[in-house]
């Protein structure tokens, strides 16, 4: 099946049963407190997504890869808020190491 063939297939299945399609991708990140209720629709249009989950976005964005996990090595695609058009690839441990001085950490 085809990449977009598959996102309507899981976009067609949230729609119709967002209760069972909604925890198959949230197991790909690291959750700090695992969610409540998949979908709360208590107050539409204000719907909540993961209701009562909390995770660290940082640490899903990069500090797991950095851990010794398989894609240490892999190169981060960096970006300049300031010029858009500016990139450069780096490892993800050299990225890490650049944020956590940014951090002060």
């Amino acid at each position: 099946m085809a990449t977009g063939d598959k996102y309507r297939a899981h976009h067609a299945r949230s729609l119709n049963d967002p209760e069972g399609s909604g925890p198959s991708r949230p197991s790909a990140i690291d959750w700090t407190k695992r969610w409540d209720k998949v979908l709360d629709a208590a107050n539409p249009p204000f719907y909540r997504w993961f209701a009562g989950g909390e995770l660290n976005a940082c640490h899903n964005a990069l500090d797991r890869h950095v851990g010794g996990g398989p894609r240490r090595a892999d190169g981060a695609d960096l970006r300049s808020a300031r010029h858009q058009h500016a990139r450069r690839a780096s490892p993800i441990a050299s990225c890490a190491t650049s944020v956590a001085t940014l951090a002060g950490a």
